[in-house]
C-alpha cells in the first residue's frame, strides 16, 4: 500500500542526522532557490552539483574515501556512460590516482594486525578505542576498551596496590562509571575482566577489559589515560573504493580506450590485491535450502564494535561489487563462487510482499539478529547484545541494489526476476506518494532529506522498471537542500544515466 505524506510534514524533518554510511547534507541558504536537481537536463544538473561538492582526495581515517570519494568516482563513470564524454574519465583518473596514493602501503601505515596493503584503514567513529594499563616497568597488565566511537573517553587508575586498583571509566556521551577494587588475579571474584565486563558494560555503554601478560602481583601505574584510536580495514570500505575503479578499468578495456589502456591494467592489479587482502574474513555457510551461501565475518579481536560476528548484507556485498566487476574483465572462480554465494544468501533472506520484497539490515541467520549471550564468547568488544531486527534503510539498501545489478551483468546468479522484484520494492514499499520516500525498505518512517537524497543510487534498476527515474527526479526536485556530498553526485549521475539509458553502454 502506498501512503501519501504532505510536504509540510517532511519539512519538519530537516536537520535530522544521516545514517552512518551517508554524508551530512549542506543546509539550504536562506532565500536561495536551490534543490538537489536544479536543471531539467541531468547533465547540466550534475555539472552544477559538481561545483558545489568538495571532490578533493583525503585519507580514509574518517571514512572519507569509502563514503565520499567512492560515490564521486562512481558518478563519473556513470556520467561517462550517460554522455560518452571522455572528460568524465579524465576527471576520474585525476582522483583515482590520488586515491591509490592514500593506501596504507603508500602511506607506510598498518592495521591492528600490523598488516599493510593496497587498502585503506580507518578509525574514529568506525572502530573502538583502548588504553593499555602498565606497571612502572612497562609490563602490560590489562587493556580497557570502549566498543564504539570513543573520542575523548578516558580511564583513570587510582588507589593502586599490588595487583589491585580502582578504575574510573569516563565517556563523553555515556558518562562515568566507577569500578573499585579490581584485581589482576584471574581467580579472584574481583578480576578486572569480570568486574568491568559485568559492572561497566551494557549495550549502550560498551566498556570491556582484557587481561594482558603482566604479573598478577604488579602495581598498576596511577593516572588518567585517554583511549587511543585503533585501526581496521573494513571489507566494505575496500569494496566501495575499488568498485568504481574496477568499472572504469572494464569500460576502458572493453571499449578500447587506448589513452587509458595501460592504466586500466595497473588499476586491475591493485584492485585484485585489495580484494585478496580480505580473504581470511570470508566464511562459507550452508543455507536452509541446502545450497551454499557466504558472508564476510569480522575477526574476533579486531578493534571494531562487532568483532567476531557476521557482517550485514550491505557490507559483505560491498566487496562483492568489486568481485563482480573483476569477473567481467578476468573471469575467475575465486570471484564468481563468492558472488554467487552472496546472491543466494541474500535471496534466501528476502521476505516477499506482493510483487516486492523486504529484508533486514542484519541477516536473519546472524548472531546480531537473534541476539547472543556472553557465554557464547563470540565477541571481545561486544560480549553480548540484544536482538537487532530492524529492516534495512534505503541508503544501505542501495549497496545491495547495486550489488544485485552488478552480479546480473556479470552473469553471476542475480536474475531478471530478482531485479524486477527489487524495483517493485522501491515502487510499492519505499515510494511515499508522488515525491517522497520512506526510510526503510518495509515502507516505515518518513525519510529525512539526507536519507531521501540516496534514492538516486537505486537507479541501476531503471532498466527493469521505467517508473523509478521519474519518481527519483520528483524526490530531488522536492528537496530544499543543495548538493553537498559525494552521494549526491552519485544520485544525480545515476539520474542522468537512467534518463539516457546508460545501461546500453554498461
Amino acid at each position: 500500500m502506498i501512503h501519501t505524506t504532505p510536504v509540510s510534514r517532511r519539512r519538519l524533518l530537516l536537520g535530522t542526522a544521516a545514517l552512518t554510511a551517508t554524508a551530512t547534507l549542506v543546509g539550504r541558504p536562506a532565500g536561495a532557490d536551490a534543490a538537489l536537481v536544479l536543471d531539467p537536463d541531468p547533465i547540466r544538473a550534475y555539472e552544477i552539483a559538481w561545483d558545489t561538492v568538495d571532490t578533493s582526495v583525503t585519507d580514509n581515517e574518517g571514512g572519507g574515501l569509502a563514503w565520499g570519494m567512492s560515490y564521486i568516482l562512481l558518478s563519473l563513470v556513470r556520467m561517462y556512460e550517460a554522455s560518452g564524454d571522455i572528460s568524465y574519465l579524465d576527471r576520474f583518473v585525476d582522483r583515482a590516482d590520488a586515491v591509490w596514493e592514500q593506501t596504507d602501503r603508500a602511506r607506510g601505515v598498518t592495521d591492528w594486525q600490523g598488516r599493510s596493503g593496497e587498502v585503506w584503514r580507518t578509525s574514529g567513529a568506525y572502530t573502538v578505542g583502548g588504553a593499555v594499563i602498565t606497571d612502572a616497568e612497562d609490563n602490560e597488565l590489562f587493556d580497557i576498551r570502549y566498543g564504539a566511537a570513543s573520542a575523548g573517553a578516558t580511564v583513570a587508575v587510582s588507589a593502586a596496590g599490588d595487583g589491585t586498583a580502582d578504575l574510573t571509566l569516563t565517556h563523553p556521551s555515556t558518562g562515568t562509571v566507577e569500578v573499585p577494587g579490581v584485581s589482576l588475579d584471574p581467580s579472584s571474584p574481583d578480576f578486572v575482566v569480570t568486574r568491568v565486563n559485568n559492572d561497566a558494560y551494557t549495550t549502550g555503554r560498551r566498556w570491556t577489559a582484557k587481561r594482558l601478560d603482566g604479573p598478577d602481583t604488579a602495581r598498576p601505574v596511577e593516572g588518567t589515560t585517554e583511549l587511543a584510536r585503533r585501526f581496521y580495514v573494513f571489507p566494505v570500505h575496500t569494496g566501495m573504493v575499488t568498485y568504481p575503479i574496477a568499472v572504469f578499468a572494464r569500460i576502458v578495456l572493453e571499449q578500447g580506450i587506448r589513452k587509458y589502456h595501460a592504466l586500466a591494467h595497473r588499476y586491475l592489479a591493485k584492485v585484485q590485491r585489495a580484494v585478496i587482502f580480505h580473504d581470511h574474513e570470508w566464511h562459507w555457510r550452508t543455507l536452509d535450502d541446502g545450497t551454499t551461501g557466504g558472508d564476510y565475518v569480522w575477526p574476533k579481536g579486531a578493534p571494531i564494535p562487532f568483532d567476531g560476528l557476521i557482517q550485514p548484507f550491505n557490507q559483505t556485498q560491498g566487496l562483492g561489487l568489486t568481485m563482480a566487476e573483476l569477473h567481467r574483465v578476468r573471469p575467475r572462480a575465486q570471484w564468481a563462487d563468492k558472488v554467487e554465494a552472496m546472491v543466494r544468501a541474500f535471496r534466501s533472506d528476502l521476505e516477499q510482499v506482493g510483487r516486492a520484497a523486504q529484508w533486514h539490515y542484519w541477516p536473519t541467520y546472524s548472531e546480531l539478529y537473534r541476539s547472543y549471550s556472553a557465554d557464547e564468547e563470540l565477541s571481545e568488544y561486544t560480549p553480548w547484545f540484544t536482538p537487532a531486527t530492524q529492516y534495512e534503510d534505503v541508503s544501505h539498501a542501495a549497496i545491495s541494489i547495486e550489488f544485485m545489478s552488478a552480479a546480473h551483468h556479470a552473469g553471476l546468479g542475480s536474475t531478471q526476476n530478482d531485479l524486477e522484484t527489487l524495483a517493485a520494492t522501491y515502487l510499492d514499499l519505499v515510494r511515499d506518494g508522488d515525491d517522497w520516500v520512506f526510510t526503510r525498505v518495509d515502507g516505515s518512517t518518513t525519510a529525512s532529506e539526507s536519507i531521501a537524497a540516496q534514492v538516486g543510487r537505486w537507479l541501476s534498476l531503471q532498466q527493469w522498471n521505467d517508473q523509478l527515474a521519474p519518481h527519483v527526479r520528483s524526490v530531488y526536485e522536492a528537496m530544499e537542500t543543495e548538493p553537498g556530498s559525494g552521494s549526491h553526485l552519485a544520485g544525480i549521475g545515476y539520474l542522468a544515466w537512467a534518463e539516457r539509458e546508460g545501461w546500453d553502454n554498461q
